[in-house]
């Protein structure tokens, strides 16, 4: 097995305990009560503004890397939603 492979299935295995250990002692029936007391109406304008904020930093990277390359706040979006969950 390469040394990648070995370290991605170490990381994984490694998330998984993390997972589990986070998980072990969670209510899971308080959970579901909570999301059935949850008003989901309040989520549209998180998103609509989540959505905007990402689309507010690709199209600030568009206009930082204008001199060195050409590149749309469209081709960028992908990469700063990968910076801002990878941070």
């Amino acid at each position: 097995m390469p040394r990648r492979h070995a370290i991605l299935y170490f990381g994984a295995l490694l998330g998984a305990c993390f997972l589990y250990i986070a998980l072990d002692s969670l209510d899971w029936a308080a959970l579901a009560a909570q999301l059935r007391r949850l008003q989901w109406l309040y989520l549209i304008p998180i998103l609509v503004a989540l959505l905007g904020y990402f689309a507010v930093k690709a199209k600030r990277w568009e206009c930082l890397l204008r001199p060195l390359a050409p590149a749309s706040a469209a081709m960028l979006l992908r990469p700063v939603v990968a910076g801002i969950a990878g941070n």
